[in-house]
């Protein structure tokens, strides 16, 4: 019908399917790999079937194997975790992500720490209100107010930078996995490292 697919080779697949997806495509996604305790065999299976062609891999960031195998892309929905379970995620420094909880505020926080909140257009006042449960407020609507709250907004914006810079350093490009109300939280905090200069 002159679609652009994506087709989607999951775990129990035959490879001789791959082989007749490639026919129709250069891009194929791989599923079935997030959930499981053979995943990181399974994932190196298919590597070594699949020859090096271009893959997507669906919900599996695992970073020791995007650093060494470089895929296409990857997705994940693990940016929306602080939103629903009241946690803020930042990007250190060394490209590591870290998680907070209010308790963790209730103390100074290191100079890294401030500064690196500072350093996404967030103000030094900004983090010293992460001393307050309203920073944290834990709407009726997570996702649509998780962005509205302090701690949310931190992390979304922590997300968008670990995803641009992983891009930036390694080709791969980083999706994350949003659906209506999500993909609003996810503008307004692009829109705001962008205004702020804060985007790697």
């Amino acid at each position: 019908r002159g679609y652009d697919v994506m087709p989607v080779f999951t775990r129990g697949e035959s490879l001789e399917r791959l082989e007749k997806f490639y026919e129709a495509t250069d891009y194929v996604m791989f599923g079935g790999i997030v959930i499981g305790g053979q995943n990181r065999e399974y994932v190196k299976w298919f590597l070594r079937q699949n020859k090096g062609r271009k893959t997507h891999w669906l919900g599996f960031v695992n970073m020791p194997f995007v650093i060494k195998h470089k895929p296409e892309s990857v997705d994940s929905s693990a940016w929306k975790h602080s939103i629903r379970y009241g946690i803020m995620t930042l990007l250190e420094p060394s490209g590591k992500l870290a998680r907070f909880t209010k308790a963790d505020f209730r103390n100074k926080q290191t100079r890294a720490v401030v500064e690196e909140i500072m350093s996404m257009g967030f103000t030094f006042e900004d983090v010293r209100s992460l001393a307050s449960p309203n920073a944290w407020a834990y709407p009726t609507h997570p996702e649509r107010g998780g962005v509205e709250s302090l701690a949310g907004r931190i992390s979304v914006c922590s997300y968008i930078k670990y995803a641009l810079r992983i891009e930036k350093n390694l080709g791969t490009k980083v999706y994350l996995a949003a659906t209506n109300i999500s993909i609003r939280l996810l503008v307004v905090c692009y829109l705001h490292l962008k205004h702020h200069n804060a985007l790697p």
